[in-house]
């Protein structure tokens, strides 16, 4: 896929279980993707991550998270 970014409105979508966004040109994400906490799965392998939000740390629910092959250097202190 060749998705670079992701919609504001994405997180909207507090029901969402899994999330399979691999192999992308994600560079970063919404800031309110922490609202997505009914996420359990989350694979973002293969992008071009370099920070994440700090709402990333109100993912209570997530049990599997996969961020191989991106380009974090650092994580958000609430991590």
């Amino acid at each position: 896929n060749q998705l670079s970014t992701l919609p504001d409105s994405f997180g909207q979508l507090q029901a969402l279980l899994s999330l399979e966004l691999s192999h992308n040109e994600l560079g970063t994400l919404p800031e309110n993707f922490g609202h997505l906490q009914a996420l359990s799965s989350l694979r973002l392998n293969r992008n071009k991550l370099s920070t994440l939000p700090e709402s990333f740390s109100e993912l209570w629910a997530l049990q599997l998270l996969e961020l191989n092959n991106n380009e974090l250097s650092t994580l958000p202190e609430s991590f």
